[in-house]
């Protein structure tokens, strides 16, 4: 067995003390060939092997670019020994088909993704700056019904995950406008199933929920008579003494919508609507805070939130990153500070915000004028 199959094996070797820890993230060889790395459950893991097989030097870019015959599934293990089986059945593919695999890589035989050439610009999200709110509630409207048609054509519910702050009152305004009574202008909340991004480790009654928030301003206003009453997932408040327990009682709500019939490594949202804070936060994923690194968790707990209150839960980054459409909602002169850095400063690039931009252009800003003066970064008047 030569250097590099060695390396791939060493590789595999590391992680099998994980394999049976998360029930929900196994990951099993198969030997169909797939398109690039980015589009694989276990894309990272990948991505490592790609270069233990073919070399550390080889760029991302190129070995996306050469589609690899491996893809790493994600299987719902449960038991020791399956798993112990399926981590043997894994080394025993790459030992087998080392030579393939190198091959492969090497000869790039097959064609390579779009956009994956060394090069290639990077997509961009869309920010859109709009003279008024209520031009912005009208354009977000649109934008969210669209969401909500796509979705419905692939599956039987409507996945979205809010924050709160000002956000339910835009949400309010958009979603609760008197529409042309056209199937393709209608908000059938009946098939929504709605989550939080993030919440305050705080009861639903009280004024720091984000449930709250979202009640008063949408929900309770909701005509159900016409659009049909949406599914709120609000967390367990029997569990507001220990925020991890919290954390994972949510991550298992998630399971259970987004895992109930096949094992996912991330649950794919249909939409997120966030906001962002004047620090650049979104979520409750706050500047240079540790769980900013967290690259397996779907629900994160944080008990030392720099904006009160202290403790909350919050989406993971990778989870954000995961969604169909991620859309922002930032308003108002007190916001055009934080939004030129996060589209105009490299220091931007690093804030919570800016790393959500990363996820290209799937992300959507809307915006006001004021929260965009000074702004250089190219500004779409409408969608």
């Amino acid at each position: 067995m030569n250097y590099t199959c060695r390396g791939a094996l060493a590789c595999l070797a590391k992680r099998k003390d994980r394999m049976h820890h998360d029930a929900r993230r196994h990951a099993q060889v198969d030997t169909h060939t797939v398109p690039a790395a980015t589009h694989n459950v276990m894309g990272r893991f990948h991505m490592q092997l790609a270069r233990k097989l073919c070399g550390r030097n080889q760029p991302s870019h190129a070995l996306r670019s050469k589609n690899i015959a491996v893809n790493f599934r994600v299987w719902p293990l449960t038991e020791h020994w399956t798993n112990l089986w399926k981590f043997k059945e894994t080394v025993r593919f790459v030992t087998n088909h080392h030579s393939k695999l190198v091959e492969a890589l090497n000869a790039g035989t097959t064609k390579p993704k779009k956009g994956a050439q060394t090069g290639a610009m990077p997509a961009q999200p869309h920010l859109y700056s709009f003279p008024t709110t209520d031009a912005l509630a009208s354009s977000l409207r649109r934008y969210i019904i669209h969401a909500q048609n796509h979705a419905l054509q692939h599956h039987t519910a409507f996945r979205v995950a809010v924050s709160g702050g000002s956000l339910p009152k835009t949400l309010a305004k958009a979603l609760l406008a008197q529409g042309n009574q056209t199937p393709e202008d209608t908000v059938r909340f009946s098939s929504w199933d709605i989550f939080f991004a993030d919440e305050r480790v705080v009861p639903l009654e009280h004024a720091d929920s984000n449930y709250k928030v979202l009640k008063e301003e949408l929900l309770d206003k909701i005509p159900t008579d016409k659009l049909g009453k949406p599914t709120v997932h609000v967390i367990d408040t029997a569990l507001l003494d220990d925020p991890q327990d919290l954390a994972d009682e949510y991550e298992q709500k998630l399971v259970k919508i987004f895992a109930a019939k096949d094992s996912v490594k991330l649950p794919l949202f249909d939409l997120l609507l966030l906001g962002s804070g004047p620090d650049g936060h979104t979520c409750s994923l706050f500047p240079g805070h540790p769980l900013l690194r967290e690259t397996t968790g779907w629900v994160l707990p944080i008990e030392d939130s720099p904006k009160p209150p202290p403790k909350r839960i919050t989406l993971s980054l990778p989870v954000v990153h995961a969604a169909t459409r991620i859309a922002f909602v930032s308003t108002g002169a007190g916001k055009k500070d934080i939004i030129k850095q996060i589209f105009d400063e490299d220091s931007g690039r690093e804030l919570p915000c800016g790393l959500v931009n990363q996820s290209g252009d799937k992300v959507s800003w809307f915006c006001d004028a004021p929260a965009t003066e000074g702004v250089s970064f190219p500004k779409k008047s409408s969608l």
